[in-house]
């Protein structure tokens, strides 16, 4: 998952009062090895702000129920009325569900264990034939990519792209179901989904979308796959997806699943069927589920006070970084809102300034609500 910078080069300068000049003077480098340095000390802020707050931000079996109406729960506390756990939003920022009970039972991680990695920028692992495979940025549901499949005839798409590759060869039987997100571009084109084994035998199941050009979650029932490959015994080597037809077929956040799944960071929990629930339908009134999940608060934006404690913090390391020099070289001494070379000072001036940016930096993260023991609720 791709996550927005904290802050930037300017706003950091603006906060402390240094400048990409007085990095220079005092280290010879040139403004293009600054604007690196600068980038990398963001990127070090950013770490340690997480560190700071317990990153990631864990929700600890967090109720939903069913309705009898819906196969999809949205994250959080507003979901259940009755909830008081506290202020907070996993929307836009879920990173990872750690478990799931249904009722008492615990549920199987999926696999892969964050429902996306093989839409997630693994391009090189796909092939198939009549088709023009690419990461897609846009039109996507799940992490940063999703896989876009331009179809100018009949063909099919497979992953993982090689059938002598063991990035599947799993015994799948351990997950009663298939999930995935698909979107379609023409109508009355007809996907079918298709399982391998090491011999080329597979077992097929249509997959129906209701409209085109709008996404779609599709659940598949593995049991009921036409078909005479035995899963219980028998590895998964790689499926396809056919189409009959030229088209365009956008795929994202897909796994196999122990009757639930999840896609981040928009923060959703789907159910394919409840435990008590004997027929392909939703989980019933006052089913219980129980979700354990890990958020990041500055996924989708960063809260004024976070970006400015990484300014300040950015401020501590170029100052740790100019005193390396010092020790290297000589003294210097802070004037005014410049730092200049002087054979004479001591280091204590710069330390004091140091502290001073240090404290601002608790400060604003305390405002937040987080301090070195963590995020208070």
């Amino acid at each position: 998952m791709i996550c927005m910078p904290y802050t930037t080069e300017t706003e950091i300068y603006d906060r402390t009062g240094m400048s990409s000049e007085n990095i220079r003077n005092l280290s010879g480098k040139s403004i293009t090895q600054v604007t690196t340095l600068i980038a990398g000390y963001i990127t070090d802020a950013q770490r340690k702000i997480r560190d700071d707050i317990g990153y990631p931000i864990v929700i600890t079996e967090e109720l939903h129920l069913g309705d009898g109406e819906k196969n999809q729960f949205k994250l959080g506390p507003q979901d259940e009325n009755y909830m008081t756990l506290g202020d907070y939003d996993p929307t836009d920022n879920l990173v990872k569900v750690y478990r799931a009970k249904f009722s008492s039972a615990k549920k199987h991680l999926p696999f892969p264990e964050d429902c996306d990695k093989w839409a997630e920028g693994n391009l090189d692992e796909w092939t198939g034939t009549n088709v023009t495979i690419t990461d897609e940025e846009t039109i996507k549901k799940c992490g940063s990519y999703g896989i876009k499949a331009v179809f100018s005839a009949a063909g099919y798409i497979q992953f993982p792209d090689n059938s002598d590759k063991a990035y599947l060869d799993k015994i799948i039987d351990l997950f009663p179901d298939f999930f995935t997100w698909l979107r379609l571009s023409n109508s009355g084109i007809t996907i079918t989904l298709r399982f391998y084994d090491k011999d080329g035998n597979c077992n097929e199941q249509e997959l129906t979308l209701r409209q085109n050009n709008i996404g779609q979650y599709v659940w598949v029932n593995i049991d009921s796959m036409s078909g005479s490959v035995n899963w219980e015994n028998t590895e998964l080597q790689y499926f396809r997806l056919y189409v009959d037809g030229a088209c365009d077929l956008y795929i994202d956040n897909i796994c196999f699943a122990d009757e639930w799944a999840f896609t981040e960071p928009e923060g959703l929990f789907h159910v394919s069927v409840a435990d008590n629930v004997t027929s392909e339908s939703p989980p019933s009134e006052n089913y219980p589920f129980y979700v354990t999940y890990g958020y990041d608060p500055f996924l989708a934006s960063v809260p004024g006070n976070v970006a400015e404690a990484a300014e300040w913090l950015c401020g501590v390391y170029i100052i740790d970084y100019l005193r390396g020099i010092r020790m290297r070289q000589t003294s210097f001494e802070v004037f005014g809102d410049t730092l200049e070379l002087d054979q004479d000072s001591s280091r204590e001036g710069l330390l004091g300034v140091r502290t001073y940016f240090m404290k601002s930096y608790w400060r604003c993260l305390r405002n937040w609500g987080g301090a070195s023991y963590g995020v208070i609720m």
